[in-house]
């Protein structure tokens, strides 16, 4: 049964679509007309990491980093629904972008060359606090809906003083190589790792790089959005 929070907020702010901002029925956030065109038209952005040319970050990422794959954009809609499942865990939400991120998969034929899936892992304090860790749940429903394999990424994260989002690009990179840790697990195969918005790719580029030393032959990041400006040094 969804709470009475979430009720209270489709009365006050009712549902939009996450592409185009007009309305959309329960459960759904996106409309009937997007539903044929979504995830991003990948044609018209960067086919590294999924951002306008303009914007592209290629350049920082990691030779570790394949490929990024974005549902959609950070921006109106889609940020209130990505905050509202990273604070309350909401079911219908979690099986909304799970399904989102599946049908970005599935627009790839390299899709079948991915058998296992992993996630950003969050540090336990964040997790007490909110109640899950939104990449590793994202994860767990898109490894259910596909067949894949979940499995535990050879991360760790710690606690830092510094948080990615109040850091400059530069800063971020530097960031992340201090606050994920590498717990030296080998394992082998192409990977999917499922976080829930890439901004610079600092964190996906230290996790795959993570991932690559310990056996990953091919690093594919999926998230459910992905910022449209290039973020300033």
């Amino acid at each position: 049964m969804r709470n009475i929070k979430s009720i209270a907020a489709d009365l006050i702010f009712p549902k939009k679509c996450i592409f185009c901002h007009d309305l959309a029925q329960y459960p759904d956030f996106i409309c009937k007309d997007c539903t044929e065109d979504y995830p991003l038209k990948f044609k018209e952005l960067c086919p590294r990491c999924s951002k306008p040319f303009e914007s592209c970050i290629c350049q920082d990422l990691s030779p570790s980093v394949y490929k990024i794959l974005s549902a959609c954009f950070y921006e109106g809609a889609a940020i209130t629904y990505i905050k509202r499942f990273k604070s309350d865990n909401d079911e219908i939400l979690g099986d909304n972008f799970a399904s989102l991120l599946k049908s970005v998969l599935d627009s790839f034929p390299i899709d079948d060359c991915f058998p296992f899936i992993t996630y950003i892992p969050m540090e336990s304090e964040k997790i007490q606090k909110r109640g899950h860790n939104m990449a590793y749940t994202l994860a767990l429903r898109l490894a259910q809906k596909t067949g894949k394999r979940l499995i535990d990424p050879p991360i760790e994260k710690i606690y830092t003083e510094k948080f990615q989002h109040d850091l400059k690009r530069k800063e971020r990179f530097q960031n992340a190589a201090l606050s994920f840790i590498d717990k030296n697990e080998q394992l082998g195969g192409n990977i999917i790792i499922v976080d829930d918005v890439i901004t610079t790719g600092a964190t996906i580029t230290r996790a795959a790089d993570i991932l690559t030393k310990n056996g990953a032959d091919k690093v594919l990041a999926l998230s459910i959005a992905s910022t449209k400006r290039r973020e300033e040094h």
